[in-house]
């Protein structure tokens, strides 16, 4: 799952979506492990990961598309955003998924 914005110097940034969370219990960013999709369902008619959010989930959750897979993954008390990799609030980030080792 890779992340691209632009900077503000016009700059385009780039991050894996690993680089923007960090474990608190060892103060290290997620190790780049692939992401598993899931698939998320349907309830009531209702599409459940675009009703939660869950689109890629850290703490495993049956409506997400993606979960992470390693270490900590079933605690959710844990995991933080890192502010000095993620731009600022407001800032448009593209989101692209694709197939691990395809790129």
């Amino acid at each position: 799952i890779l992340l691209s914005w632009q900077k503000g110097d016009g700059s385009e940034g780039k991050a894996a979506l690993n680089d923007w969370i960090t474990n608190t219990a060892n103060e290290a960013p997620i190790p780049a492990t692939p992401w598993v999709y899931g698939g998320s369902y349907f309830h009531n008619k209702v599409f459940q990961a675009e009703s939660s959010g869950d689109i890629a989930a850290i703490f495993t959750s049956n409506s997400a598309l993606f979960n992470y897979p390693g270490t900590g993954h079933m605690d959710d008390e844990i995991w933080i955003p890192t502010p000095d990799r993620i731009p600022p609030v407001g800032t448009a980030v593209t989101v692209t998924i694709t197939p691990a080792g395809s790129h």
